[in-house]
């Protein structure tokens, strides 16, 4: 327990300080290195799928730094939801709403802060950014729940958040980030749900996604992102499960989906508390088993250093889209210390893939309908298009990606990009 802990504790130093490291000489949010995969979808389809010409991008603003209650945003931001009720006082800036997000790594809390509207800094200066303004503090919303799944030491990450209005629920998920035992001795339930009064969550849970012991519903694959499935698409292709979660990538291969993983849950009815270790039904929707050995992955351009963090599902402005946010390892992999691997953005062992870029990747939701409905296997889609976001992005050695949040009745797009004590939240629009 004490080296897995030590363990994270060297990954954190170096991804949030690396992260940190922000010069002025980065360009304006001005969208580039745009490419798309030619698909067989007609002409039709193709024209009403999210494109990456269709986000534009509006700036960014920052995050609360003072302590509120047990916690702050500074090394947090990894779960993040869009609440639309939220701030109402602010509502007429063009940024209704609220976000809820997971507070700093080692505390797993999470609060409540408004949304300012964002600005372009041309010159990537972080004193030019407003700034949010907290409107509840942070929580334990799992009311200890999370200490039940593993010991305190090792359930070290909060996942995912997805706030749904059915019910008036916080849901949310955990895992362990050094996670590198044999597969069948780390499965374990890691959902549950909460309300929205942070100081009066009524936590249900601990909930399993899937049944255990049954390929790829293990908890390295569902435990992190999650957001809400259209109410038409999931009655037509998954049976009414209303509630995506997925996790790609990340330390220890056993068990990982090598890419972006995704799943459709069925909630529990809203006056149900089902027990502990309760298993949710689950439809697998995306995820990438191990190639053959000497083949490539199915996911392009996959390395060991890819981390997929933040996830929505767009359905805005006569578009749609699923979009993953992670980060991606450009360069040659390479197993081992830091400096022997040339990696000038970290200082522990393990992969490195030095450079590395901020992106998006897009996913049409009738490949996703595909594989619901056991047509194709998950492995056979690929991303339509993808976005580099180093523009957008303040200038960063490792580029560390967070949460992601969207209103869909407004049609913005929020994700937050890791940066040490000041996580800096990015907002794109869809055109």
């Amino acid at each position: 327990m004490i080296r897995a802990r030590f363990i994270l504790l060297l990954f954190l130093i170096s991804w949030f300080i690396t992260c940190g490291n922000n010069t002025d000489t980065g360009r304006n949010g001005t969208q580039e290195n745009v490419e798309s995969t030619p698909t067989t979808h007609t002409a039709e389809a193709q024209e009403k799928l999210l494109q990456p010409e269709d986000l534009q991008y509006q700036g960014a603003f920052l995050l609360p730094k003072e302590i509120y209650g047990a916690s702050r945003w500074g090394y947090g931001g990894m779960a993040l939801t869009f609440y639309p009720k939220g701030d109402e006082k602010s509502s007429n800036d063009g940024y209704p709403g609220s976000l809820f997000g997971s507070g700093h790594v080692y505390d797993n809390l999470v609060g409540e802060c408004s949304i300012p509207q964002p600005i372009i800094s041309a010159n990537k200066a972080l004193q030019e950014l407003p700034v949010a303004t907290q409107l509840q503090d942070f929580m334990d919303i799992t009311q200890g729940l999370k200490n039940t799944i593993l010991a305190p030491e090792d359930m070290n990450v909060f996942g995912g958040l997805v706030y749904i209005a059915d019910g008036d629920w916080l849901y949310w998920s955990f895992f362990q980030y050094y996670s590198v035992q044999p597969p069948g001795d780390i499965d374990y339930a890691s959902h549950g749900r909460s309300k929205r009064d942070l100081a009066h969550p009524e936590a249900q849970g601990v909930w399993h996604i899937g049944p255990f012991g049954t390929e790829p519903f293990h908890q390295k694959k569902t435990a992190n992102y999650m957001f809400e499935i259209p109410k038409n698409w999931a009655e037509n292709y998954t049976q009414g499960m209303s509630i995506a979660t997925g996790k790609g990538d990340g330390p220890g291969l056993a068990a990982n989906s090598y890419g972006p993983a995704l799943f459709a849950v069925e909630p529990p009815s809203n006056d149900s508390n089902p027990k502990n270790d309760s298993v949710l039904p689950a439809t697998v929707l995306l995820y990438y088993p191990a190639a053959p050995e000497n083949s490539p992955q199915y996911f392009p351009q996959w390395s060991e250093c890819d981390s997929w963090e933040g996830a929505v599902w767009i359905s805005s402005h006569g578009k749609s889209g699923v979009l993953f946010a992670g980060r991606r390892g450009r360069g040659p992999t390479c197993y081992g210390e830091a400096a022997a691997c040339n990696d000038s953005c970290s200082i522990y062992k393990g992969y490195h893939c030095y450079p590395y870029e901020p992106e998006f990747v897009f996913y049409d939701p009738k490949d996703l309908a595909l594989v619901a409905q056991g047509k194709i296997q998950s492995q056979e889609i690929i991303p339509y298009a993808h976005l580099n976001l180093t523009s957008a992005f303040f200038s960063s050695c490792n580029y560390g990606v967070g949460g992601a949040a969207f209103d869909q009745e407004n049609g913005i797009l929020y994700v937050i990009q890791q940066n040490a004590e000041d996580p800096i939240v990015h907002v794109w629009k869809i055109n």
